[in-house]
């Protein structure tokens, strides 16, 4: 099959662009936001001036993981399976990344479980961003990523201590590393 390679070099330029972020800023982006970052595709946030980007929610999941996209349309079609949601809708400063270099990692600020199950897999979604939570559940969906949720050592995409969620104690995400590859094949 054919290969196409990046170097190092040309991924990590890439970064910024996948993230939306300078790769200059770490921490918290609890300050005036730059255009730059606010129109990213991954971590979607509130412009300046006044206009609405994308929101960026990661979703902690129970049920069956989907096998692709189909069916995920909106956020209504799996509505009773969000365990939690952790999204710029609940915080400015929601994320706190590491965009030095490949892989970005990636940390939130606390959210509260909605309610009880046992974390299976997670849905990454950008989509408009309404400023109004139901309008979000029917809203269109931009970009999105899927995938396993285990407790830590199981090789799940992400992992948690417990995948055993309870309504009302709190949760975060650290060190979510997203690693885009050097190395594509195609067809």
């Amino acid at each position: 099959m054919p290969t196409i390679s990046f170097s190092q070099g040309w991924i990590n330029a890439f970064i910024p662009k996948v993230v939306g972020i300078s790769s200059a800023h770490t921490g918290s982006f609890n300050t005036t936001i730059d255009a730059k970052q606010s129109y990213n595709p991954l971590l979607g946030r509130f412009a300046f001036g006044g206009s609405i980007p994308p929101s960026s929610t990661i979703l902690i999941m129970k049920g069956t993981q989907p096998v692709d996209f189909t069916g995920l349309t909106t956020l209504s079609v799996r509505q009773s399976d969000i365990l939690i949601r952790f999204s710029t809708l609940n915080s400015l400063s929601m994320w706190s990344t590491s965009v030095e270099s490949n892989p970005v990692v990636i940390n939130s600020e606390y959210a509260t479980a909605e309610i009880d199950g046992t974390a299976t897999w997670f849905w990454w979604v950008v989509q408009s961003n309404s400023l109004n939570m139901s309008t979000m559940l029917t809203g269109e969906i931009w970009h999105q990523i899927i995938g396993s949720v285990g407790v830590s050592g199981s090789s799940s995409e992400l992992e948690m201590g417990d995948t055993n969620v309870v309504t009302g104690n709190s949760y975060r995400i650290t060190n979510l590393r997203l690693q885009i590859p050097t190395t594509w094949t195609y067809t």
